[in-house]
């Protein structure tokens, strides 16, 4: 199973003919709402509460992050981590969230850190947001100047829902940066739609758009990047424990399962590269985003054995952010929650 399941999904992301986004004029865009939200327009102070848990949770996570990325010891806090040792960082989906305060904090510290966003507008809005942040917590002007001037900070595109787009990011690299290589990356970019939302929105190869983005993309991006990881590298995928329905949130709803891969099977067999579940079942919005994570922790389990297997020293983790209450997750857990459990493993 082991062997049909990499043809499967080689199988369904290598680029062919492009079908175009396939979402219709009178469809919703991802919802900002989920199953647990209320109409936040008249509730200004739950509005108040769930930004105030959704920036715990995100700077909880970004530390954690963080420390996973510069640290070669997973044991070691990023604060013990010795910075003459200049490290290049590439992070998906670092305009928002977890991304986005882990990228601050390691520009921060003098490393050099890839902003890669699904839109070149994004990636510079977010190397904008690192600058204001930076200034604001500058002692004066001058202390500003100096911290501004010396980040190291390349906002690029790289949308995870076109394998185009991946590709034009990987060549751009090499391109524009001499195929310079990582340290490190994070595959950390994601999304997570309304979970009562009934109709199948899909990446421009077709894929179902949670499946395509938050795993197919990255299993892209990881194949044409992991020749540019140094040989001592790391790579983080920022999974969730949804994955497992034993879990407080994967225990919520339909739990997780890939099944024998029947979706992905069907998608090779027809040719036409779509599928609307991973197990061939009938379209869930949660189920999706759950299976989703599920994908991501295989992967890093699977990458690692066959890394381990060549001789490399590249290592791999999954981690476990937490419960956050984001832009696409309006979920009812307390923000002690990050606190106590900030990088579980997988």
């Amino acid at each position: 199973m082991k062997v049909i399941s990499t043809t499967a999904i080689l199988a369904l992301i290598i680029p062919s003919t492009t079908l175009g986004f396939q979402i219709s004029p009178n469809s919703a865009r991802v919802s900002s709402t989920s199953l647990y939200s209320k109409p936040i327009d008249s509730v200004n102070e739950a509005i108040d509460r769930r930004s105030a848990i959704h920036q715990i949770g995100a700077t909880a996570a970004g530390v954690a992050l963080s420390s996973l990325l510069l640290s070669s010891d997973t044991a070691l806090a990023a604060q013990d981590y010795d910075d003459e040792k200049k490290k290049r960082i590439l992070i998906t989906g670092s305009n928002s969230g977890i991304g986005l305060d882990a990228a601050q904090r390691i520009a921060l510290r003098g490393h050099e850190v890839i902003l890669a966003c699904r839109t070149l507008e994004k990636a510079k809005q977010a190397a904008d947001k690192i600058k204001t942040n930076i200034a604001n917590d500058s002692m004066d002007a001058v202390d500003a100047i100096a911290r501004i001037k010396a980040l190291k900070v390349i906002p690029m595109e790289c949308d995870l829902a076109d394998l185009a787009s991946i590709d034009s990011f990987i060549n751009q690299w090499k391109r524009t940066q001499n195929a310079a290589m990582f340290d490190a990356v994070c595959y950390n970019a994601g999304i997570a739609r309304n979970t009562e939302a009934k109709e199948v929105l899909r990446t421009k190869q077709g894929f179902e758009l949670t499946v395509g983005t938050n795993h197919l993309g990255h299993f892209y991006l990881n194949h044409l990047i992991l020749p540019l990881i140094k040989e001592n590298g790391r790579i983080v995928v920022t999974a969730s424990g949804v994955h497992d329905p034993d879990s407080p949130g994967g225990a919520q709803g339909v739990p997780a399962t890939l099944g024998d891969l029947a979706g992905f099977e069907k998608a090779v067999v027809t040719g036409d590269k779509r599928f609307d579940m991973v197990d061939g079942g009938q379209f869930n919005a949660d189920k999706a985003y759950k299976d989703s994570k599920l994908c991501n922790v295989l992967f890093t389990r699977e990458l690692q054995r066959r890394l381990d297997d060549r001789g490399s020293g590249v290592k791999v983790n999954c981690f476990n952010p937490g419960l956050i209450v984001g832009k696409f997750l309006l979920l009812r857990f307390a923000a002690i929650i990050y606190a106590c459990a900030l990088c579980q493993p997988l």
